[in-house]
């Protein structure tokens, strides 16, 4: 994405991409942000192949955010995937200005407890 433009000041979107990273991080239910074979590419301090979280501009100010999670078992999907949309949609407008259109959430696992 190129970086968005808001009344002079341009906001990459790695800083949009952390930010929303940040709000689902700590949801209940989310075990990690991300593919679980990323802990094998962060080992050897390496970046995965495919981001965890990743924005993409629909125009110069609206964003579409995918997010890459792997949710705890026994967890609702549904009520999951709606939570972290809202929160992401809000912690990026606050923080950036910019107005996210979709976001996109992949359940990539689920991990059981031990």
């Amino acid at each position: 994405m190129k970086d968005a433009v808001i009344g002079g000041v341009a906001i990459s979107a790695n800083v949009c991409e952390t930010i929303a990273g940040l709000a689902v991080h700590d949801l209940p239910g989310v075990v990690c942000v991300g593919r679980p074979s990323n802990s094998f590419w962060n080992f050897f301090g390496m970046s995965a192949p495919h981001p965890a979280i990743y924005a993409t501009s629909k125009d110069n100010k609206s964003l579409i955010i995918s997010v890459h999670i792997t949710v705890a078992y026994g967890v609702s999907v549904k009520d999951l995937v709606y939570k972290i949309r809202e929160v992401v949609s809000s912690a990026v407008y606050i923080q950036s200005g910019l107005c996210v259109s979709a976001v996109n959430v992949y359940i990539d696992g689920v991990e059981y407890a031990n």
